[in-house]
């Protein structure tokens, strides 16, 4: 009897689950994902094309994992997990030994950099005068020893030179990355969750 008594408890508290889940789909929701600065999946479009092209089973997918009941807390949790287990990085990001979040280091594109190049030049000749230009080192470069373990390396301090050597010369570099690079208190040149530079 008890057996019986539990199989039923267990279908019922199983049914129940799935219909709080399935009902919970059907609800308003919002869309977009403050946590994750990014729009969240819509519904998708329900058409006879659609279902049989699989466009319809594919967005549902997607729609179903933005749209998870309390999505924002396993996201958070599987955030924590992962750098407890010593994976300090998320996507583009890594956390440093302080806490201090980074930018992953930017390949180098010649294709990329001699597209800005020309028109930055472009830019000065059409204006006909001399302008300035000022390139910023990344918090990752300048405070490498916070790094966790095993990170890329930052090349902003080679890159930068680089494009201050190619500028055609009515374009003015104003290099000031010896006084991010040099001594003093380093940490409070960037904020610490966010990758600009402080007034400071």
């Amino acid at each position: 009897m008890k057996e019986k008594t539990f199989s039923i408890l267990s279908i019922v508290l199983f049914a129940a689950f799935l219909a709080v889940i399935a009902l919970s789909f059907l609800l308003p929701s919002g869309d977009y994902s403050v946590h994750e600065k990014r729009w969240l999946s819509p519904f998708p479009a329900f058409s006879a094309k659609t279902l049989f092209s699989g466009e319809f089973g594919s967005g549902l997918e997607d729609y179903m994992a933005d749209h998870l009941p309390g999505r924002d807390a396993w996201v958070g949790l599987n955030a924590y997990a992962e750098y407890f287990s010593g994976r300090q990085n998320a996507k583009d990001i890594l956390v440093g030994k302080s806490g201090r979040l980074y930018e992953r280091p930017e390949e180098w594109s010649e294709q990329n950099a001699s597209a800005n190049i020309r028109a930055v030049d472009r830019f000065a000749e059409k204006l006909g005068r001399d302008i300035d230009i000022l390139l910023i080192p990344s918090a990752g470069s300048v405070l490498q020893e916070d790094l966790p373990p095993l990170s890329d390396r930052y090349t902003d301090r080679e890159s930068i030179r680089a494009v201050y050597d190619r500028l055609g010369g009515r374009v003015k570099p104003f290099d000031i990355s010896g006084v991010f690079f040099a001594g003093g208190d380093r940490d409070a040149l960037y904020y610490t969750t966010d990758h600009h530079w402080t007034s400071a």
